[in-house]
């Protein structure tokens, strides 16, 4: 029984993806994936660190402000005790202020970050796909390019469906 030009190039296409070519690209297409997503995670960790330090950075220099006027508040002894703890009301909501400004600017860099991140992972994962997409397509046309040579090759040799031996 004569093999049929889809069974021979089923064939070809195994043995295209089995051959060491083939695993190679897409290895490759695989390690690119894994850099690019692994520089995307290292580029999000930087920016969070980044936003963590100037938080920090900024927090540090409203409570040292804070504490720097609530020393000269104390130290006025001129001024009434209602109206130094008014002042200190007036500084501690200050404080509290740029607080939550440093805490939500910290959070917004964040989320960008985040976005950046999943934006890229997914653009990066697309032009994985298609390119491991576009090697199996070349290597369906590789066997489909196999399978038309063997059969022109065996209806040169004068082959038949039902005979091995040529028609000669």
């Amino acid at each position: 029984m004569a093999v049929t030009k889809t069974e021979l190039k089923s064939s070809f296409l195994k043995d295209i993806e089995e051959s060491e070519e083939y695993k190679a690209n897409v290895q490759s297409i695989q390690d690119w994936l894994t850099g690019q997503t692994q520089l995307a995670q290292q580029q999000y960790r930087q920016t969070a660190q980044t936003a963590a330090t100037q938080v920090s950075y900024d927090i540090s220099g409203a409570y040292a402000n804070y504490l720097k006027q609530q020393r000269n508040i104390a130290s006025q002894g001129q001024l009434e005790t209602g109206y130094k703890e008014e002042l200190g009301d007036i500084l501690k909501s200050q404080y509290g202020s740029v607080y939550q400004q440093a805490r939500a600017t910290q959070a917004e860099n964040v989320a960008s970050a985040a976005e950046t991140y999943a934006k890229n992972v997914s653009q990066y994962s697309k032009e994985a796909s298609e390119a491991a997409q576009s090697y199996y397509e070349s290597a369906i046309k590789d066997a489909e390019i196999q399978a038309n040579i063997y059969k022109a090759a065996e209806e040169y040799a004068g082959f038949t469906e039902d005979s091995q031996y040529p028609l000669y």
